[in-house]
């Protein structure tokens, strides 16, 4: 929340190493400083205001002045920890130019004013100019005596349309006034992290000294006053919006915004490490450690909207076992019927009050892109839930999961053509539904988790956790081997039972009613846990792979009859066992969700592969592997916290079967 303060009471916050958010009393800029670390962002053209008397003088319209402004360029910075974004028009005074020029008379062949401005407006004006420069001297000084040294990144645009400029690049440096031969290595560094941002549709061209060479007064008179403190002037081409109309591209301001940050902070890693006396091991430890409010505010915000909705339970038929049974007395000619729980939410309201979220609050770029897509996944899965029992669900559906690409049919092809791994061991036995409970339990009472086991009849799934009320589900008749039951139990209780339990503890509540595409990197380590248990074998990886046949069969137009005939015939398995796997996938109108288990197998045992540290990222709650590198940024920021309960099989791994570590590792 921004406050009001004085420039003598934010130069005092400064001073005492105060973290704020803060406006000056008339508006002329905003700082912000969530942590105190080696470099500053400016935007110094971003705003377009005018104090009132000066409205009834200028010369110019509102488009004449917003052409030459640098709209945006304060969001560009938005999501780093010390920035300083200016309100006013560079008409009023321009922080660019030295104190005794910074108002305008004729500028780009334009006059100004109507009729001359009077002394002391113009002196109005000055003092504004010197307010803004007192305020970063401070905080430079406060920089520079706490780290040596520091960086400031004083960030404008240009027009490339309304100059006709014959090189324009996207990016440009202006080094004419920095000492090169002191900071060369960090000027050709910024340099080169600009050259690698890569935009959809927009060539990147980046240069130094191609538009502007930096002559500006702010880099001239910092780099005057302070030799410890590398300035480094950038422009950015405005192909983030029309310079004549005004339009604003926002994927394009997104994508900037987002790649800008990671430029920065990489070079100012770099820079950090070899001339400050700050060393740091990660570079997200030059972000903010604070939670930004409005961060808090979205995510409690959709948590309540959301909190009560639990997909499977509105998509799983009341009426399984009796259409089952019509299903098996017609010789498998009937398409059965089925029928849905009560739907006692307005998923349309719902919708509606998920789109008036103001995600735009959010300062962080990676964040608040994070909740713009949270939101969309969970009005997709509404979307699933109002359209059940009609032809729109499978559209929703593949909308929502897809549907199985050429390498997840292969896969599945070549799992069903691997043949089973003889098992010397005991757990081959049948045991039933209450044997499996105790199984459950014991995997509860290992992680200490309270969590109610309940035995359902009708049920798609043999068994299921469900994170809203905390229970695990239990199919009544269902019957397995011992093997298959113990390896179910480190399947819902060691990932789904244990990332529900991990995420109570986030201060973000997105991680319990789940990030995007978490349903796929939940499946994965659900299986993987499987197989680090020992408890895996080669008909489970195949009941996987019959799934993603299934989803196949089914999205290419053939009816419930003919995909369980298709599954008899072709895959020589029992009638009970293609009847529930054709349930699960016909379910809802069309669910193409089952295929995203062997998909996600693949994708966690390839992170898995690469860095096991990483890995548990992925148990601090309904986690995506999609926004790893997220997560890793936000619990190293302090942000996130790391996961409370590690699965035991992530941790204490058994030696796999050589043969079906030789199997998984097939897999494309």
């Amino acid at each position: 929340m921004l406050k009001r303060l004085a420039i003598k009471q934010i130069i005092e916050h400064i001073q005492n190493e105060k973290t704020f958010s803060a406006i000056t009393p008339d508006n002329a800029f905003t700082i912000i400083i969530n942590e105190y670390v080696p470099y500053i962002c400016t935007a110094i053209h971003n705003g377009g205001n005018l104090r009132p008397r000066l409205r009834t003088l200028i010369n110019l319209n509102k488009m004449e002045r917003w052409q030459e402004e640098d709209p945006l360029t304060g969001l560009f910075i938005s999501s780093l920890p010390i920035q300083i974004i200016c309100n006013d028009s560079r008409y009023e005074y321009d922080l660019n130019k030295a104190p005794n020029e910074c108002v305008y008379d004729i500028i780009w062949d334009k006059k100004v004013w109507s009729k001359t401005i009077t002394q002391d407006e113009m002196a109005k004006s000055q003092y504004k100019h010197n307010q803004f420069y007192q305020v970063l001297e401070a905080l430079i000084h406060k920089l520079t005596q706490k780290y040596k040294q520091c960086l400031l990144y004083d960030i404008h645009s240009y027009n490339y349309k309304l100059r006709q400029y014959p090189i324009a690049p996207l990016f440009n440096i202006g080094t004419k006034n920095l000492n090169k031969n002191k900071y060369r290595l960090f000027i050709n560094n910024w340099f080169n992290e600009l050259d690698k941002i890569k935009i959809p549709h927009v060539k990147n061209l980046t240069t130094k000294n191609t538009i502007f060479s930096g002559n500006g007064y702010l880099v001239k008179h910092i780099s005057t006053k302070f030799t410890n403190v590398l300035v480094l002037p950038t422009e950015i081409k405005k192909v983030y919006l029309d310079e004549i109309s005004g339009d604003e591209y926002p994927n394009i301001i997104n994508i900037l915004t987002d790649r800008l940050k990671e430029a920065i902070v990489n070079n100012t890693l770099f820079f950090t490490n070899q001339v400050t006396s700050l060393k740091l091991t990660k570079k997200h430890q030059l972000l903010s450690s604070s939670l930004d409010t409005a961060v808090v505010t979205v995510d409690e915000t959709i948590n309540n909207i959301y909190k009560k909705i639990d997909l499977l339970d509105f998509i799983n038929p009341t009426n399984a076992e009796a259409e089952k049974r019509k299903f098996f007395k017609s010789h498998f000619r009937y398409n059965p019927h089925f029928t849905y729980p009560f739907l006692n939410v307005s998923t349309k309201e719902l919708k509606k009050q998920l789109y008036q979220v103001n995600i735009e609050a959010i300062k962080d770029i990676d964040i608040r892109n994070l909740y713009r897509d949270v939101i969309e996944e969970y009005v997709s899965q509404l979307d699933l839930i109002s359209a059940r029992g009609t032809k729109m669900f499978l559209y929703n559906s593949l909308k929502h999961y897809g549907e199985p690409g050429e390498k997840d049919t292969l896969n599945a092809s070549y799992l069903m053509h691997c043949l089973e791994i003889p098992h010397n061991d005991s757990h081959l036995e049948i045991v039933d539904a209450n044997e499996v409970a105790k199984y459950f339990q014991n995997e509860c009472q290992r992680y200490q988790l309270d969590y109610k086991i309940q035995l359902v009849k009708n049920m798609a799934a043999q068994a299921s956790f469900s994170p809203a009320q905390k229970k695990i589900k239990i199919k009544k008749d269902a019957q397995f081997t011992k093997r298959f039951a113990l390896g179910l139990s480190h399947h819902e209780v060691g990932v789904h039972a244990v990332t529900t339990f991990n995420a109570q503890f986030q201060p973000l509540k997105v991680l319990q009613t789940g990030l995007p595409g978490n349903t796929t990197t939940q499946e994965g380590l659900a299986l993987m846990s499987e197989f680090l248990s020992g408890y895996l074998d080669v008909e489970r990886l195949q009941e996987v792979a019959l799934r993603v046949i299934a989803v196949h069969h089914m999205v290419n137009h053939y009816d419930f009859s003919e995909t369980f005939l298709y599954l008899i015939d072709n895959h020589n398995i029992s009638h009970e066992k293609a009847f529930t796997i054709t349930l699960r996938v016909y379910r809802g109108g069309g669910f193409t969700k089952d295929y995203v288990y062997l998909k996600g197998l693949r994708e966690v045992i390839n992170i898995y592969k690469r860095n096991k540290n990483h890995f548990n990222y992925l148990l601090t709650g309904k986690t995506s592997g999609h926004y790893l590198p997220l997560l890793e940024e936000l619990v190293q920021r302090s942000i996130l916290k790391q996961p409370k309960i590690i699965t035991h099989t992530f941790r204490y791994p058994k030696k796999p079967n050589a043969i079906l570590e030789y199997v998984i590792n097939g897999l494309a």
